[in-house]
């Protein structure tokens, strides 16, 4: 297996996610199926792909396993020579006129004696054929493709474990001196199936009443069998610190989000059916550009404010002299 091979369908088909799944002006959904049977069973379902294009066109299928790479929860696509992605049928080619729709059954079938857990391919549709894969029945193409992820549980005795391992705050930095601010949580996954953590962060400011509620997980990222992944939430939107660095447009971006003083981030979820995790972290904003400005201001009124009045009682005592 090549890594170039591999690196092009995660590419392909994280764009693909991505731009609304279109792609060669081909849209294909669902994007995901989960889906869950017993060993020997054989599932099925539907999927749909729509010609966008002026002109007739032929699309392809192949299939391919994922896996998670690093902690970002992107999936990695290899060459489906056994597993899930071996298991999936689907018609191997499919002719669609111009803006034609077509729902297209696929089926999934257990082998027997296989193990319970979670199993990750995914189904792919290319406009060029595939070539067989050295070494297997399985065929791959090296063009670009559109790509529908497939999430199978095994039913069974399944090994659950895992937990959060971190929450802090993006570098687990303490100080701010404007939103936004991001939250960073780590979760690993010892188990035998995927864990998807649902919950929020709640903050409190420093009279204890809410400033935000974030969800911990909005995108329902999963985290599979054997890895980690790190989630970052963020409160406030980057456009909020005004995308600039100088003094007088952080100023500006710090009274239009004016927050000071200390916060408590409280961070709790819920996980494999009925677990929960919690962790919280404190962090303190100062919006120093701002208060600089309004000191500054302050002392120049106060200057002001000591010239008026000193000019005044000379004022009246010259005033009172000349009566």
């Amino acid at each position: 297996m090549k890594f170039n091979t591999v690196g092009m369908l995660f590419l392909l088909l994280l764009a693909g996610l991505l731009f609304g799944n279109s792609v060669f002006a081909l849209t294909v959904s669902p994007i995901k199926v989960e889906i869950s049977g017993d060993p020997g069973q054989t599932l099925g379902g539907n999927i749909t792909l729509i010609n966008e294009e002026g002109q007739p066109q032929k699309f392809y299928s192949s299939f391919a396993n994922f896996e998670a790479k690093g902690e970002s929860g992107t999936p990695y696509f290899v060459p489906a020579t056994s597993g899930l992605g071996t298991w999936i049928s689907v018609a191997s080619e499919v002719d669609l006129k111009p803006g034609e729709q077509k729902s297209l059954p696929y089926t999934i079938t257990i082998p027997k004696g296989t193990p319970s857990g979670g199993y990750y391919a995914a189904i792919f549709w290319s406009t060029t054929p595939p070539v067989p894969v050295q070494g297997s029945d399985q065929q791959v193409s090296i063009s670009g493709r559109l790509g529908i992820l497939v999430l199978l549980t095994v039913n069974g005795p399944v090994k659950l474990g895992g937990g959060l391992l971190g929450f802090s705050t993006a570098g687990s930095q303490g100080f701010f001196s404007s939103l936004p601010v991001a939250f960073q949580y780590r979760f690993n996954n010892t188990g035998s199936d995927r864990i998807n953590p649902q919950g929020n962060i709640v903050i409190k400011n420093m009279v204890g009443g809410i400033a935000a509620t974030l969800n911990a997980n909005e995108d329902k990222g999963n985290i599979l069998p054997g890895t980690s992944r790190l989630f970052t939430i963020q409160w406030g939107q980057p456009e909020l610190a005004g995308n600039t660095s100088g003094f007088f447009e952080m100023a500006k971006a710090e009274w239009k989000n004016f927050h000071i003083g200390n916060y408590h981030a409280q961070l709790t979820l819920a996980y494999n059916d009925g677990k929960t995790a919690t962790a919280a972290y404190d962090f303190f904003i100062l919006p120093w550009q701002l208060l600089s400005l309004a000191l500054v201001l302050l002392i120049v009124v106060g200057a002001i404010l000591v010239i008026l009045i000193t000019k005044y009682n000379a004022w009246i005592v010259s005033k009172a002299r000349r009566q």
